[in-house]
């Protein structure tokens, strides 16, 4: 299924991130879950990703979260 896909792929990037020393205070053995979403504004695309959960462990903003994962997808 192309949601179950599309987590993956953000999965493997958060983890590369965290391997890379870009997401803050996360470590590799830190446990998250991410709900996909279709976002309200069909301008934003098809899926979207809440990655507020996120920032409690790595301790920066949400949107330097997005841009980390972004960057390694």
């Amino acid at each position: 299924m192309l949601k179950d896909f599309f987590l993956s792929e953000v999965k493997n990037a958060i983890n590369k991130a965290v391997e890379n020393g870009k997401l803050g205070q996360m470590g590799a053995n830190d446990e998250f879950s991410l709900i996909i979403e279709k976002p309200k504004n069909a301008d934003f695309g098809d899926f979207a990703v809440n990655v507020s959960s996120l920032a409690r462990v790595a301790k920066i903003a949400p949107p330097m979260i997005a841009q980390d994962i972004v960057d390694n997808l």
